[in-house]
């Protein structure tokens, strides 16, 4: 009994996690800036904004993978598996070139 309701706390936590994250991820797609008509100032302003906002979401998705690589860790010594890791470095797209330094 203790050991499914310790399972089924932790996929509340794995869900509500990615909840999260596809909200916030949804949010910025669904709502673009409001004027096309921009002068290349702003447009500029608007890119560095975009960019720490990416640097946030990844550093979010980090934290998220290793919130469930330690849940992994946990449901694997309950029920003596071990579990399977996470790759360490998610790669980027082919042809992917970083064109703004973090």
């Amino acid at each position: 009994m203790r050991c499914t309701l310790h399972r089924t706390f932790c996929l509340v936590i794995v869900c509500s996690c990615v909840i999260t994250l596809a909200l916030a991820q949804s949010d910025v797609i669904q709502n673009p800036p409001a004027s096309t008509s921009q002068n290349p100032a702003d447009t500029l302003k608007l890119i560095d904004r975009l960019v720490e906002q990416n640097g946030q979401l990844e550093k979010q998705n980090k934290e998220l993978i290793e919130q469930i690589q330690h849940l992994r860790d946990m449901l694997g010594q309950q029920t003596g598996q071990g579990s399977t890791p996470i790759p360490a470095v998610i790669s980027k797209p082919q042809g992917w070139t970083e064109r703004f330094p973090n």
